[in-house]
């Protein structure tokens, strides 16, 4: 076969590959050679990584042909010969390097007759996966079987403990009888239960205040006594729920919450089976999961602050130290491939910024829950168990020549100790093997590009649920355009490159005092009168491109991430991380929420406008985190019958969200009604014209009825879409 006939059957593969779009989405599809052009534009350049999407792609179950030369792997975009086969090795050029080198005789299961470029699945799929037979971990029968280990606030009252105990309940009943379980409670003093009693709840009891040595870890978890199968503590385990669950508790004036030693007790549990070290990761180590219930601010012991904090400032004397003491536990259970989810019961001050240390290196989450009786908990309680998808993932990144990566924004680390052969500048350990992670990868151009085209290539590598080594290879190709703005702006992905330019800023913010955010929302500013420069000076279908994106930015500018919206900062951080590490689709759905009206037979998307908000109608808007149903006073007789619709698209909607969003339902000129207007533009200072084009049924209206339907919107310094664009500095 020639090369000729060969590219034709890559480009004709290409349309194999729409499926697997999610694990890879760049910001534009061409971008210019030259540095000095893309530093004139000022537009970002991107990809979003998304590793472990609902979607399998292609297993080869044997090694990965790489370039001997620089060891990226052989790919769809790999000009390939067969020419003389079977007689002598089939051929391949690295897209990277340019080198050939001989693939691997009889890859793909072929040996004999004629080869075609679709007998090799690497080199017809952008995703592929690999399996080596000869390079697999122990088998499942010789590490330690999955440990959840529960964590529960002793100030917790009694109703909501009660809740809790069921939804855990719940839980363990969808546990396989292998698994490993254990239960803590803390205060100022730590309550170890035994797993081995059935008729009776038994524990030990030790200090909150200071934390624990090695040699009582060490004798803890050789005990057995703490953590043990569950078809073997089942009983125990029912017992131990019942009893806190009826335990009469009294209020306290000042509650004392030991999280970090509790935390330390957790973690010298799973201290077992070790393996080898590889990228801060024991592999032989299966990991699981430490769930916390904390009923307000950690204030005991290590790890302890002041519930009381100024907003500007955000620092007391034992932040700096407890931050520390946070990530070093953090740093622990990734090792053990544990994750800690910590649940904040109530309304509390919780100090999540300072409780994400002990979750986000580890893949564990901070999930805000305001009222445990809801079914939320129990629900984000067994979501999060059965999200994970493996344990020890990490992924490299290579690049062509003349490109470079910036910084990568995402749930991962950087790698030490003993590191893998693929590890580079560009390798990062993943925090954890789940679904819904993503990471937002930023590059420049180090130097001209001479050649049409760059690539991108992610390998990634990871133990499954079935304890299988996998390495997934990811190829992305970029066209360059030479120096042609216009080309480049044309195939920009607006979604896309306004996604990676939100998490930059939302780093950013995070990094800055809750409410000194003057900078990153100038940096905002200067972003959209750039695109805005852009779209009045090139063709039409640029324009048309570029639209989306400056409303794209205005919506972050004023929604939950960055906005003046009156939320607590636990609400605020909470947002900002999952955005930070959540895939394409979630992003969106910040930026662009989702705003529906229910009717029956017919369920209609609406501008995220205040004039939306008219008597007749039943709204509903999904924020991700929040999932608002609002109800005018004229519905009439269906209104029952459209609010039950709406719910149930609300549940349906958030039925595999983690964590849950939390769904409120209110009715119009109510109180709760402002958690949905502060959300909406106010577009009634906008002219007739544009309420008649966003709005058709109000130019129905009689002008008295018209005048007083926007009369009942107040007016406020807050800004709508074109006074937004109209008072950008010239």
């Amino acid at each position: 076969m020639s090369e000729i006939q060969v590219a034709e059957k890559s480009s004709e593969a290409q349309g194999q590959l729409a499926n697997y779009t999610s694990f890879c989405a760049v910001s534009s599809n061409n971008i210019p050679d030259s540095p000095q052009v893309v530093k004139k534009l000022g537009i970002p350049l991107g990809v979003l990584f998304s590793p472990f999407p609902e979607i399998q792609p292609p297993l080869l179950r044997r090694s990965a042909a790489r370039c001997d030369k620089c060891g990226a792997y052989a790919n769809c975009y790999s000009v390939a010969d067969f020419t003389g086969y079977p007689h002598r090795n089939a051929q391949w050029n690295c897209v990277f390097c340019g080198s050939q080198n001989a693939y691997l005789p009889g890859a793909g299961g072929i040996n004999l007759g004629e080869l075609s470029r679709s007998d090799f699945l690497d080199l017809t799929y952008q995703v592929v996966d690999y399996l080596d037979p000869t390079n697999q971990p122990l088998p499942m029968g010789q590490v330690d079987a999955p440990a959840y280990i529960f964590v529960l606030d002793a100030n917790i009252q009694e109703k909501q403990m009660s809740s809790i105990t069921s939804s855990i309940a719940e839980v363990i009943s969808k546990l396989p009888d292998e698994a490993r379980i254990g239960f803590l409670m803390f205060s100022n003093y730590i309550s170890l239960y035994e797993m081995t009693t059935r008729s009776f709840a038994s524990c030990e009891v030790y200090s909150g205040t200071q934390s624990p040595n090695d040699k009582l870890l060490q004798t803890l978890h050789d005990s057995g006594k703490y953590l043990v199968e569950l078809k073997r503590s089942r009983e125990a385990a029912t017992t131990i729920l019942k009893v806190l669950s009826s335990q009469k508790r009294a209020t306290q004036a000042n509650p004392q919450r030991a999280l970090g030693v509790a935390i330390q007790y957790a973690l010298g549990l799973i201290q077992g089976s070790k393996g080898d070290l590889v990228d801060n990761r024991y592999e032989n180590a299966v990991g699981g999961k430490v769930f916390v219930m904390l009923s307000g601010c950690p204030n005991c012991g290590p790890g302890g602050v002041s519930e009381v904090f100024s907003q500007e400032q955000e620092v007391d004397y034992r932040v700096d130290q407890a931050t520390q003491f946070y990530r070093k536990q953090a740093a622990l259970a990734a090792t053990y491939n544990f994750s800690i989810d910590i649940y904040c019961i109530g309304l509390k001050t919780f100090r999540v910024r300072l409780l994400q240390h002990l979750v986000l290196s580890n893949g564990g989450t901070v999930v805000l829950i305001k009222d445990a009786e809801d079914s939320q908990l129990g629900k984000d309680l067994v979501l999060s168990v059965f999200k994970t998808l493996g344990r020890s993932g990490s992924f490299s990144l290579v690049t062509s020549q003349g490109i470079g990566v910036s910084h990568i924004i995402g749930p991962a680390i950087g790698s030490s100790s003993k590191l893998s052969e693929t590890s580079g500048p560009n390798h990062c350990v993943v925090a954890a093997v789940q679904s819904d992670i993503s990471f937002a990868v930023f590059y420049y151009l180090e130097e001209e590009l001479l050649q049409d085209s760059i690539h991108f290539q992610f390998v990634l590598k990871f133990i499954n649920h079935s304890n299988q080594r996998i390495i997934r290879v990811i190829t992305q190709k970029v066209h360059t355009c030479g120096q042609s703005a216009e080309e480049f702006l044309k195939s920009i992905h607006p979604e896309v490159l306004s996604v990676l330019q939100a998490k930059k800023l939302v780093l950013e913010a995070r990094k800055q005092p809750l409410h000194q955010l003057e900078s990153v929302v100038a940096k905002l500013d200067k972003f959209v009168k750039q695109i805005q420069k852009w779209k009045t000076s090139l063709s039409a279908h640029v324009v048309q491109v570029l639209e989306d994106i400056p409303w794209l930015m205005f919506s972050l500018r004023r929604g939950p991430l960055l906005g003046p919206i009156l939320q607590h900062p636990d609400d605020i951080d909470y947002s900002r991380c999952l955005f930070l590490q959540a895939p394409l689709d979630v992003c969106a759905r910040f930026l662009r929420p989702p705003f529906l009206r229910i009717s029956l037979g017919d369920v209609q998307q609406m501008p995220l406008e205040v004039l939306a908000l008219q008597s007749h109608n039943v709204l509903l808007l999904d924020h991700h985190t929040d999932i608002l149903i609002w109800y005018g006073n004229a519905v009439g007789e269906h209104q029952e019958q459209l609010l039950s619709l709406a719910q149930q698209i609300a549940e349906d909607r958030a039925a595999l969200r983690f964590p849950q969003p939390y769904i409120m339902k209110f009715r119009e000129n109510t109180s709760m009604a402002r958690w949905l207007l502060c959300r909406l533009i106010p577009s009634h200072k906008d002219n007739a014209s544009f309420h008649f084009a966003h709005f058709p049924e109000l130019a129905t209206l009689p002008k008295a009825d018209y005048d007083k339907f926007l009369s009942k919107f107040h007016y406020t310094d807050d800004l709508s879409f074109l006074q937004y664009l109209a008072q950008l500095p010239k």
